[in-house]
């Protein structure tokens, strides 16, 4: 299967962990403290990893980053060098600052502690401001393409801005704006009342009709967020993923597709129940949850450590009450970082003792997947120790 297919199943987290842990058992202080340093321990050589593969030009060496669409051609209003997979790069620094940041009791301990770091957020952010600034006037919204640049059959039109980018951007910085015409430009289809309308479903390959599902729930998203009812779209996307699971996509598709269910359903219990007079969506959280574990059950998604990590800090978010499967899903992602504390897209054993740099052709998709293990490593660590 193509690399940058599987590594394109992503995105943009709370839990309690036992109750003997947490509550009643003041004798295991020291168990959760010395959970807590070890998990201190991965992340900061997680970031050590990071800091030291960082790059002027690319943020950071990895293949996978380096990759440009054909017709690829962001502008970045203060002459930063841009692409959809360096701008996915940004997505998560800045999630894992906001979550490493967010601690109530402002503790250094708990902050991203290495100047590089906070350096690496300072530039995604100044940069993804001074985009975001840019496509959320209403004069540049037209410059939205309504296809996947990642499909190939979307070749055809790769000018404009990616929906799910848009979306996703939007959605981070809670853009009212780009919220405000994402809703605005859904439409049903005449001739399948099952698809919204954004995108085209007959842009995509066998299998890859999962972008569209996910690309869109971006949007149902942002919409959510920033104040819209999105209860009718949350309809039309259940009927859309009915017919997606129908076929016989591989688990890895299917996961990609549940996750993004699963985060689009928490979003709308976060912000839209009192838009629709108070809707519910707490069993679908806990359907959609229970699917994601039974998909994982599967070797070729539970070896694809990307996915693992993007399921367990979802899983984290919606408190999903199996903390067993948390701890040990959390322990399989520790037990897969090399030495030098990079994680891979997949378990490859020749990558645990590599040379802590980067090399060209080989390193692919290594920082990206580093990103997303940190970010379920933060999440755990903030809401589970």
């Amino acid at each position: 299967m193509n690399n940058y297919k599987l590594l394109h199943l992503q995105y943009c987290i709370c839990f309690i962990l036992a109750v003997g842990l947490l509550f009643g058992c003041t004798n295991n202080t020291s168990d959760s403290d010395a959970i807590k340093d070890d998990i201190n321990e991965q992340i900061h050589l997680g970031e050590k990893y990071l800091n030291g593969i960082s790059d002027e030009h690319y943020f950071l060496l990895d293949d996978y980053l380096k990759y440009v669409y054909p017709g690829e051609d962001l502008l970045c209003p203060n002459g930063c060098y841009i692409t959809y997979r360096i701008l996915d790069a940004y997505f998560d620094v800045k999630i894992l600052w906001d979550i490493e940041n967010e601690f109530d009791n402002g503790s250094s301990d708990n902050r991203l502690k290495d100047i590089s770091m906070k350096e690496m957020h300072h530039i995604a952010d100044k940069n993804m401001n001074s985009i975001r600034n840019l496509w959320s006037k209403e004069a540049y919204f037209d410059n939205i393409a309504y296809v996947d640049v990642a499909s190939e059959k979307a070749i055809g039109r790769t000018e404009g801005i990616a929906l799910d980018t848009f979306c996703i951007l939007g959605f981070l910085y809670n853009d009212s704006a780009m919220g405000d015409y994402s809703y605005s430009k859904v439409v049903l289809d005449p001739q399948d009342p099952s698809y919204l309308k954004w995108m085209s479903i007959s842009k995509y390959d066998y299998g890859d009709q999962w972008r569209k599902l996910a690309d869109e729930i971006w949007c149902i998203m942002l919409s959510s967020k920033t104040g819209h009812d999105v209860s009718g779209l949350i309809d039309k996307k259940e009927e859309e993923y009915k017919q997606f699971m129908m076929n016989d996509y591989g688990c890895l598709f299917d996961a990609a597709a549940a996750l993004h269910m699963l985060m689009m359903y928490d979003t709308a219990e976060t912000y839209s129940t009192e838009l629709c007079n108070g809707c519910d969506w707490t069993q679908e959280i806990e359907d959609m949850q229970d699917q994601l574990v039974m998909l994982m059950g599967s070797e070729s998604c539970n070896s694809n450590t990307l996915l693992l990590s993007n399921v367990i800090t979802e899983l984290i978010k919606t408190k999903y009450d199996n903390n067993t499967y948390i701890d040990e899903s959390i322990e399989e992602i520790i037990s897969r970082q090399t030495q030098c504390g990079a994680w891979y897209p997949t378990i490859i054993e020749d990558y645990k003792n590599d040379n802590c740099g980067y090399t060209e052709n080989t390193d692919n998709g290594q920082a990206f997947t580093t990103l997303r293990a940190l970010i379920a490593l933060a999440y755990y660590k903030k809401y589970s120790i």
